[in-house]
């Protein structure tokens, strides 16, 4: 067997294990922005502000809003909210709480 057939071989002996995801991109960069979002909301300042206010925004109308990230990847964002410590809803500060007008990705 010539070497490049060895690689076609291997090729397709693994293309039935794993099934081709056409949208694999789109979800490794949401997700990557969600694990940055987590990582900037523990921050202080501005950064950490920011981030915990892209959390708290229930709007769905935005592609890369928080609400539709969620819905997209399929994850539950009170899951999400819990991790980063926004559970309620709120702010570290103790502001308004929100968590009443947030849609859950079913």
């Amino acid at each position: 067997m010539a070497r490049n057939d060895q690689g076609v071989a291997i090729y397709t002996a693994c293309d039935g294990d794993i099934p081709f995801d056409p949208s694999s991109p789109e979800k490794n960069l949401l997700a990557a922005l969600l694990i940055t979002a987590m990582a900037d909301a523990k921050k202080s300042g501005n950064v950490g502000k920011a981030a915990r206010d892209y959390f708290l925004n229930d709007s769905e109308e935005y592609i890369f809003s928080f609400q539709s990230v969620c819905a997209y990847l399929n994850i539950d964002p009170t899951f999400i909210l819990r991790k980063v410590g926004l559970e309620n809803g709120c702010h570290q500060g103790g502001e308004k709480d929100h968590s009443e007008n947030r849609a859950v990705a079913s």
